[in-house]
């Protein structure tokens, strides 16, 4: 029977098999990634009538939760793929539409805004 012994040190486990050794280190200060799938930027849609937000997001960590923006507002937060958000009813008029990607160790990105127009 082989010996394992494994250890954690300051975030980064190491196993030890058969006086060898190897390092798996996970980088908890990696950017997690957030973009809008649609609408794209720009987007007209009708104004009074539901709409679909869809974001992607990924990271070198597992994305704990993306919370999704408009007009500066918390409206949703979402904790399974696929990441997306229906908006019952636009009111008529300019929206600003941003999404934030947050990984399980609590490192956040927002994505570019995205403005669409409701008529």
């Amino acid at each position: 029977m082989k010996w394992v012994k494994s250890i954690l040190i300051l975030g980064v486990l190491i196993f030890h098999a058969d006086f060898a050794s190897t390092v798996l280190a996970w980088d908890r200060y990696a950017q997690p990634m957030a973009y809008f799938k649609a609408p794209e930027n720009g987007a007209v849609v009708s104004a009074g009538k539901p709409l679909t937000l869809k974001v992607g997001a990924q990271s070198r960590n597992s994305i704990h939760r993306v919370d999704f923006y408009i007009n500066g507002k918390l409206v949703h937060r979402d904790y399974k793929r696929p990441y997306q958000f229906t908006w019952k009813s636009v009111p008529a008029g300019k929206h600003e539409l941003r999404c934030q990607a947050s990984t399980i160790f609590h490192v956040r990105r927002s994505s570019p805004k995205v403005r669409i127009t409701a008529r």
